[in-house]
């Protein structure tokens, strides 16, 4: 035994040196203790060491060898470099802000997936965060084109081979990819790698595919079923963008998708135009279109580009094709680019509602349908924020289904709870649905607990909403009639209260950082706020001289800027529109709020131009209200004094026999109604009433008294102070289910100044550009209705210094193609001569 051990120890030196021809196994005894590694690093996913052959063909395309010992050597550390850098990204990059493609970008080190050029990370202002600058070198630059070159050789091989054992250009692991994102759910139903390797999929194919569309879109008609079933499934993976995407697609991405889109409109308008000759081929083609059209829709910039190519008419005559998949897609992509005037012409509104009630049954209980229930309720987000959609949803009996997926446990807090809340807070705007939803004690119960309990913060936020509008808002809105209405703007705790979508964000914070620069005093909810959203939201509409309305189609669908926008208008707070993407008009209820009002248009006129218009019109409101203030002032002056009196206010007057207000001493003068019952008023009316009457005339001519409303500081028995008399207009607004409105003001009961709401809803009051160059500071009035043809709206007439009058007249900007109007532009006149011509809007 000693002899063989003596031999052994001879061989194995003798091995060792000659070790590249033995291969030698030794073997340990089984007693033998092993240190224990403690590995520090971070596991990482990574395609080399999924399998064996996944190894071995990177290292075949790479001739990395392991022949030799100094061959194996130089594989392995270039395997292990390969291995440290298959986490980096080796494609280019896009500015988030101008979408071009950037070498050197400068990376957010908090936002997810954000980065800026060098030209828009030095233009003011600056991100919130934190950036860091990165500038690849040259060899770097040429390696990420060579990864993607290779990237593109591999997808167009594999995607054509049918070797199931090829072991080609990395084709086994492109193949993996694509059978992975067909089949692959994630958690939630959102893949960690999904999104990524669809991104490099639509930047390698996307180009090929539009130049192919683009020649053969005229020739649909000759496409075989192999041609279809390939264009279905290439456009259903480069068209994923995710399904609450809201990050910006590089630009050539971008131009891309609008030539296809307009491809796909192409086919369909050449279809729709003749329904008789559809068949059962070119039904398919039309779901394909319909479904890669929807997908397009997800992306916010390529929906803004859908909505301005009027789809809508195209849609509207194929909904009634027989095909339930192509009638889906079509009704939610109407969902997504309708306005109210498109739902107006719909023969039967009540369709659209049947068809999404009819598909959220069937999905509803269906866990292989989360994906596409989780689509149902984003198109429903969109869809209710029309009244008419509203009314017939809750009319066909939609809240059963919803408050179910509101608050069973098995639908997810965030993808599915969340956004149904959100729908029912929508459907709360609706008298109907908002009684029914009162009257559910458990549903209001489950509202109070996620508010306690919930972990999720877009969940108490949602429940919070409905809270407010189910019980609070009503409370808080009757306190209008005890809140002064003379304040002087230096009793105001903030300027401006900025009512905004966070979609818009980019541009509201924009706004926000050079307002606060010239030192106003801004309330904003930057960052979303925690705790009591609404609340603060209506403590800051309360206590702000402005509320700026920042227009947009995701402003006008958010529940939560329906809220702000409603409550400031109830309560009559000074709003200013802003409008925040370009073409954007406001209608249905968004559009009557700020009806009369200037717009502030900054797509259209430039950030600074716009922010000086937006200045100049908080000086003219402000010198307004100076003058205003100031006239009352000089008024009581000129009346008989008596006795000081002891300060006192005005409450509300209950008897309608006496029209003597009551008087107790509290300090500071309020705001009271007094109710007279019947007291409408037509526009020949108002128009007919003239400055300068007493209280008795309006009241003899009218032939009703109206409802009284006093306004005023400590009052004399010698001096009742400013009056106003308050008249509701014969003409209703069913859009916000309230009707016009009529305001006299008295000063010792001399009619100085009047003013309509909503009374005259003529719609041809239209001034055009042409017109409006030719109209001159200085013009009378009648040289300005003789120039255009018509009287305007006279909103306001007054009074405000002896043998002064100011009068406001508004008409409507002449629409362009695509867009419905220009806005609305207000002349000011003083003393009858125009002095007031804001820019045509």
């Amino acid at each position: 035994m000693s002899d063989d051990t003596d031999l052994v120890a001879k061989i194995f030196p003798a091995i060792e040196k000659h070790k590249e021809a033995f291969f030698v196994i030794r073997l340990r005894k089984p007693f033998a203790s092993y240190a224990t590694i403690n590995d520090t690093d971070t596991l990482i996913q990574c395609d080399l060491m999924d399998t064996r052959n996944a190894f071995l063909y990177f290292a075949h395309d790479r001739h990395h060898e392991f022949l030799s010992l100094r061959r194996a050597k130089f594989s392995t550390m270039a395997l292990l470099y390969e291995l440290h850098i298959s986490t980096k990204d080796k494609f280019k990059s896009n500015c988030n802000t101008c979408r071009q493609h950037c070498d050197i970008l400068n990376h957010c080190t908090i936002c997810e997936d954000f980065n800026l050029c060098e030209t828009c990370y030095n233009i003011e202002p600056t991100h919130e965060h934190r950036m860091k600058r990165s500038v690849p070198s040259i060899v770097s630059q040429s390696q990420r084109q060579r990864s993607m070159q290779h990237c593109i050789e591999a997808l167009s091989h594999s995607g054509n081979c049918r070797n199931s054992t090829c072991d080609k250009c990395n084709c086994f692991r492109y193949k993996r990819i694509i059978q992975h994102t067909k089949e692959c759910i994630g958690p939630n139903n959102q893949c960690n790698r999904r999104h990524e390797i669809f991104s490099i999929i639509r930047t390698i194919l996307l180009k090929p595919f539009t130049q192919w569309l683009q020649q053969h879109a005229s020739s649909f008609r000759q496409w075989n079923r192999i041609t279809k079933s390939s264009f279905d499934k290439l456009g259903g993976i480069i068209f994923d963008f995710g399904l609450h995407n809201e990050k910006i697609i590089g630009k050539d991405t971008y131009d891309d998708c609008c030539k296809i889109i307009d491809c796909y409109i192409l086919i369909l308008s050449t279809l729709s135009n003749n329904i008789n000759a559809i068949d059962e081929s070119t039904i398919d083609l039309i779901g394909i279109c319909m479904f890669h059209l929807y997908a397009l829709t997800l992306e916010q910039s390529l929906l803004d580009y859908i909505k301005n190519q009027q789809l809508s008419s195209i849609l509207l005559r194929l909904i009634d094709i027989d095909n339930e998949e192509a009638q889906f897609n079509a009704y939610r992509i109407l969902a997504s680019i309708m306005t109210e005037q498109d739902i107006k012409m719909l023969a039967n509104p009540g369709k659209i509602s049947k068809v999404f009630i009819t598909f959220l049954t069937d999905v509803i209980d269906n866990t292989r349908k989360i994906r596409r229930l989780r689509n149902l309720l984003r198109c429903l987000k969109c869809l209710v924020q029309h009244d008419q959609i509203k009314e017939e949803l809750t009319k066909q009996g939609i809240l059963p289904h919803l408050l179910r997926c509101a608050t069973e446990t098995k639908f997810d807090p965030v993808h599915e709870q969340q956004p149904t809340l959100e729908i029912l807070l929508a459907l709360t705007f609706h008298d109907q649905a908002a009684i029914l939803l009162k009257e559910n004690s458990q549903f209001i119960s489950h509202l109070h607990t996620l508010i306690n309990s919930s972990s999720e913060q877009g969940l108490r936020r949602a429940a919070e909403g409905l809270l407010w509008k189910l019980e609070k808002e009503e409370i808080a809105t009757a306190k209008l009639v005890t809140i002064p209405i003379t304040k002087d703007v230096r009793n105001y705790k903030y300027d401006i209260m900025l009512s905004y979508s966070h979609r818009d964000k980019d541009l509201c914070h924009r706004i926000y950082d050079r307002l606060v620069k010239d030192n106003f005093r801004i309330w904003i909810d930057r960052d979303q706020m925690h705790g009591s959203t609404m609340v603060a939201m209506a403590d800051a509409i309360e206590n702000a001289e402005f509320v700026f309305v920042c227009m947009s189609d995701a402003y006008k669908q958010s529940a939560y800027c329906q809220s702000e926008a409603q409550y400031a208008y109830e309560r009559q707070c000074h709003l200013i529109p802003i409008v925040m993407k370009q073409n954007y008009r406001p209608d249905g209820r968004l559009g009557i709020m700020v009806s009369g009002k200037i717009y502030v248009d900054f797509p259209k006129l430039g950030f600074d131009q716009a922010y000086l218009k937006l200045k100049n019109e908080i000086d003219r409101y402000r010198l307004n209200m100076n003058l205003s203030i100031s006239t009352q002032e000089q008024q009581r002056c000129e009346s008989p004094t008596t006795a000081k009196e002891p300060e006192r206010t005005i409450e509300t007057i209950t008897d309608q026999s006496d029209e003597q207000p009551t008087i107790t001493n509290n300090g500071v003068a309020s705001m009271f109604i007094k109710t007279t019952g019947n007291n409408a008023i037509t526009l020949e009316q108002y128009q007919q009433i003239r400055l300068g009457w007493t209280r008795d005339q309006v009241t003899q001519f009218v032939g009703i008294p109206g409802e009284l409303i006093i306004t005023e500081e400590p009052i004399s028995p010698s001096n009742r102070g400013n009056i106003m008399v308050q008249y509701q207009g014969s003409i209703s607004s069913n859009v916000l289910e309230r009707e016009s409105t009529v305001i006299f003001s008295f000063n010792n009961k001399i009619l100085w100044k009047k003013n309509q709401k909503l009374l005259d809803l003529t719609s041809n009051y239209i001034i055009t550009r042409e017109h409006y160059n030719q109209i001159q500071t200085g013009w009378t009035y009648d040289q300005v209705r003789s120039t255009l043809g018509s009287r305007g709206n006279v909103i306001q007439e007054a009074n405000i210094w002896p043998n002064v009058t100011l009068m406001t007249v508004l008409y409507q900007g002449e629409g362009q193609k695509g867009v419905e109007s220009v806005g609305y532009i207000q002349l000011g006149f003083w003393d009858g001569k125009l002095q007031s011509k804001p820019g045509y809007e």
